[in-house]
């Protein structure tokens, strides 16, 4: 993965995690992206779903502990 993709990954992932854990689950993937500084296609580029960004915050989280 080059380094300005896995920069925007991270930066999706941290977002999601922020806004997931203070607005719960179902917060719009456009305001995740938006606080990401990414556009949504690029969120859908990494994430197809909202399951598969889910999921990827989880064993985020996982494998920091």
């Amino acid at each position: 993965m080059r380094t300005d993709a896995r920069h925007n990954r991270v930066r999706i992932l941290l977002a999601a995690r922020q806004l997931c854990v203070h607005e719960g689950p179902d917060v719009p993937l456009e305001e995740i992206a938006s606080r990401a500084g990414v556009g949504i296609a690029m969120l859908y580029r990494r994430f197809p779903s909202r399951a598969a960004l889910i999921r990827a915050v989880a064993v985020d989280v996982m494998e920091a502990l």
